[in-house]
C-alpha cells in the first residue's frame, strides 16, 4: 500500500495542502491564495495520486481532511474558473460547514468512506480517539510523543492572510504533517493487522477501532457459518425484562467460609431489571477488603515494599483470556444467536487462537492472533451495548458475575495456606506471598481450580512488589523484568493517556528496583522533556505566565490547546484567567517555564534551572506512602 500522509490548511483567504511520501520521503506542498495560485499543480497531483493507487493517511481526515479533498475534486470545473480568492472563500465555507456538522448527524451529511474518490487510512479513529474516553487532539500528541515543538496555527482562520503570514502557515502545515507521520509510525503494527484482514476477509477495515472489527469479523464470521444475512443478523438482539441471580450463578460456585457464602446468597437473590450499579458489594474475609462491581472484582494490601528472599515467594497467578474462557467452559452465548455461535466461538476463534500462540513465536501469524483476540473479547464487551447485534444482559451477567465468583472461590483456597500474605486480586488473577515450603500446596490447588474451571492459568515469580493501590505498582519479576502500572509507568505508555513529569515514574523505578538515590538521579543527565507536564487549554480560560523580568513585569499569554512547562527556580506564576475574572494556579507556590519549542535549544536538563526540589517532594510524597520511613528518606536529603 503506497500512503502519503497529509494534512491540509482552510483559511479564509488562503488554503494549503501538505503531502509526505511515506517511502520515498518526497514532499509536495500546495498552495491557493492572492499571492501564490498552485491550483493547476494541485488538481494533477490529487489525479496522479488516484492513477497510482495511493492512500492519504491523515489524523481525523476521514471527517474532514478527505472531505474536503472530495468538494475539491467534485467541484473542479467551477473551481477551474475561479480567482484564487473565490476559490479559497469557497473551500473555507465547505470546510466551516463540515465542521459546524453536530456529531450525531456526521455519518448522515459526510461522505462515506466507500465514496471517497482517494483512499484513506484515518489514524485517529483506528485508535478510537472518537470515544469521548480517549478523545485526543494532534496537539496532545505532539506532547506525549515529546516533539521539540508544539505548535499552533499562528493566525485566526478568518483573519486575512498577508504573504508574510504564508511561510509561517505553511511551516504549521508540514509539522502538522510530521507530527502526523511520527504517529503514523507508533501504529504500523494496527496497519499491518487492519491490511492483514482485509485480504484475509476482505473486511475494508482500515479505518476501524480494535472493538469495531471484533464485532464485525465475528459477525463476518457467524453469518458465514450459519448462512444468515448480516443486515438482518444487526437487528438481533436479546431484551431481558429482569434476571434473577438464582439464574445467573454457576451451580457448581461452592464456598466454604460464612463470608463468602453469604455472598454468594447476596448475589442469588438479585433481581436485576437494570445493570447499573448492579453486584456493587463489598466483603471483608481475614481482615481483607474486597470490592465488587460489573467491572470485577479488586483488593489490594496496603502501600508497601513486599519481596521474596530464600523463605518467601510471591507469586502471580492469572486465567487466559478470562472472559472468552468462562464463555467456553460453560457453553455461554447471546440467546438470540443459537448454539452455532458457542461452537464457531469455541472451535473456529479461542481455540484456533490458543493453539497459533502456542506456536514458536517465528511460526506465530501474529495477525490472526491478534484479530482473534479482539474477536474473542467482543462478545462480552459489546453484550450490555443496546445498539449492538451481540446484546444480551443475561449472557453478561453470567459472564462478569461468574466470573468474580470464581476469582473468588481460588482466592478462599489460596488463604487457607499457612501465614499466606494477599498482596492483591483483581478481575482474572491472584497475587500471594508466602513460605517456600508450602509451594506444593499453592500448586495443588491451582490444578484445583484449573481442573474444577477449565481455565488455562498463567505464572509469575515475583522478586519484589511495590505497590501503592491496586492500579499503581512496581512488580520485578525473578528474571528482572518489571511491570509498571499506573502511577509507575515510565515508558510504552497510552499515548492519548497524560505522561507528564515522566521524569518522576523514572526516579521511583530506579530507587525501588535498583536502590538508586532519587535525587542524584534527579541530578544527572537527562531530557529536559521527561521533566514537562502538558495541561490543556479549554474554552473558558486562558493560560498566563505572570514573571518579573530585570525589574519589570512581563505577563505572557498563550492561547494554544495544549502547553508543556517544567517547574524551575528562574520561571514564572503560571496561573488560569477565566473568561468571568476567576484567577488560579497552575503550580502554586512554584514557578514554571513554558518550553512549547525547543529548537535551537539544548535537550540536557542540566542546561536549565530546574527546581529540583518540586520534582523531589513529589517522589517523597509516593515513596512515604509505600515505606512511611521518614527516618531512611533524610538520609537522601
Amino acid at each position: 500500500m503506497m500512503c502519503a500522509i497529509y494534512d491540509l490548511e482552510t483559511l479564509k483567504t488562503f488554503f494549503s495542502a501538505c503531502f509526505l511520501d511515506v517511502d520515498t520521503q518526497k514532499k509536495r506542498e500546495f498552495v491557493i491564495c492572492k499571492y501564490r495560485n498552485d491550483w493547476n499543480e494541485f488538481h494533477d497531483f490529487l489525479m496522479s495520486l488516484m492513477s497510482n493507487d495511493y492512500t492519504l493517511v491523515g489524523f481525523n481526515n476521514l471527517h474532514f481532511d478527505s472531505q474536503v479533498i472530495q468538494f475539491i475534486l467534485n467541484n473542479a470545473g467551477e473551481l477551474n474558473f475561479m480567482t484564487p480568492d473565490e476559490m479559497t472563500e469557497v473551500i473555507y465555507n465547505e470546510a466551516q460547514r463540515i465542521i459546524d456538522i453536530p456529531e450525531e448527524n456526521k455519518y448522515q451529511q459526510l461522505v462515506p468512506e466507500w465514496k471517497l474518490t482517494i483512499p484513506q487510512l484515518d489514524l485517529y479513529l483506528i485508535n478510537h480517539y472518537d470515544n469521548k474516553n480517549r478523545r485526543t487532539s494532534l496537539k496532545w500528541l505532539e506532547f506525549t510523543m515529546q516533539m521539540e515543538l508544539i505548535e499552533d496555527m499562528p493566525i485566526p482562520h478568518k483573519k486575512p492572510v498577508e504573504e508574510s503570514d504564508i511561510p509561517n502557515i505553511l511551516h504549521y502545515n508540514w509539522h502538522d504533517v510530521e507530527a502526523t507521520y511520527l504517529f503514523y509510525l507508533k501504529n504500523l503494527d494496527n496497519i499491518k493487522l487492519r491490511q492483514g484482514l482485509k485480504e484475509r476477509y476482505n473486511l475494508n477495515c482500515l479505518n476501524w477501532n480494535n472493538g469495531k472489527i471484533g464485532s464485525n469479523l465475528l459477525l463476518d464470521l457467524y453469518c458465514r457459518k450459519t448462512h444468515q444475512d448480516k443486515k438482518e443478523v444487526r437487528q438481533m438482539k436479546t431484551i431481558n425484562s429482569e434476571l434473577k441471580g438464582m439464574n445467573i450463578v454457576f451451580p457448581y460456585i461452592k464456598f466454604e467460609s460464612e463470608e463468602f457464602n453469604n455472598l454468594l446468597t447476596r448475589y442469588k437473590n438479585l433481581n436485576i431489571t437494570s445493570t447499573k450499579g448492579v453486584g456493587d458489594f463489598s466483603l471483608k474475609y481475614k481482615n481483607y477488603i474486597f470490592e465488587y462491581g460489573l467491572g470485577g472484582i479488586h483488593q489490594c494490601i496496603r502501600p508497601g515494599v513486599y519481596k521474596s528472599d530464600d523463605n518467601w515467594i510471591i507469586k502471580d497467578g492469572d486465567v487466559a483470556s478470562l472472559y472468552p474462557s468462562i464463555a467456553v467452559q460453560n457453553k455461554l452465548y447471546p440467546s438470540h444467536l443459537g448454539e452455532d455461535f458457542y461452537k464457531l466461538y469455541d472451535k473456529d476463534i479461542v481455540s484456533v487462537r490458543l493453539a497459533e500462540k502456542a506456536k514458536p513465536k517465528e511460526k506465530q501469524d501474529k495477525s490472526l492472533i491478534a484479530a482473534f483476540k479482539e474477536v474473542s473479547n467482543v462478545t462480552y464487551g459489546k453484550s450490555g451495548e443496546s445498539f449492538s447485534w451481540l446484546y444480551d444482559t443475561y449472557y453478561m451477567m453470567r459472564t462478569t458475575v461468574n466470573g468474580q465468583l470464581l476469582i473468588s472461590m481460588w482466592v478462599e483456597k489460596l488463604l487457607t495456606i499457612p501465614d499466606v500474605i494477599l498482596l492483591q486480586c483483581n478481575t482474572d488473577g491472584v497475587t500471594v506471598k508466602f513460605k517456600k515450603e508450602y509451594l506444593n500446596q499453592y500448586n495443588e490447588i491451582c490444578r484445583w481450580f484449573s481442573e474444577l474451571t477449565g481455565f488455562t492459568l498463567e505464572f509469575a515469580d515475583y522478586k519484589q512488589m511495590i505497590i501503592l493501590t491496586v492500579n499503581d505498582y512496581l512488580a520485578e519479576k525473578t528474571n528482572g523484568e518489571v511491570k509498571e502500572k499506573g502511577d509507575f509507568v515510565s515508558r510504552d505508555h497510552e499515548l492519548h493517556k497524560n505522561n507528564s513529569s515522566r521524569i518522576i515514574p523514572m526516579a521511583l523505578r530506579e530507587y525501588f528496583i535498583n536502590n538508586i538515590n532519587y535525587i542524584d538521579y534527579l541530578k544527572q543527565e537527562h531530557h529536559i522533556l521527561d521533566f514537562c507536564k502538558g495541561i490543556k487549554k479549554k474554552s473558558n480560560f486562558t493560560y498566563v505566565l505572570h514573571k518579573v523580568t530585570d525589574g519589570d513585569y512581563t505577563p505572557e499569554e498563550y492561547k494554544g490547546k495544549v502547553l508543556r512547562y517544567f517547574v524551575s527556580t528562574n520561571g514564572g506564576n503560571l496561573m488560569k484567567h477565566y473568561n468571568d475574572g476567576r484567577k488560579s494556579d497552575c503550580e502554586s507556590g512554584w514557578k514554571s517555564t513554558v518550553l512549547n519549542d525547543l529548537r535551537r535549544k539544548s535537550k540536557n536538563s542540566l542546561c536549565y534551572l530546574i527546581d529540583y526540589r518540586y520534582y523531589t517532594q513529589k517522589i517523597k510524597d509516593i515513596i512515604l506512602q509505600i515505606e512511611g520511613d521518614k527516618n531512611q528518606l533524610s538520609l537522601f536529603e
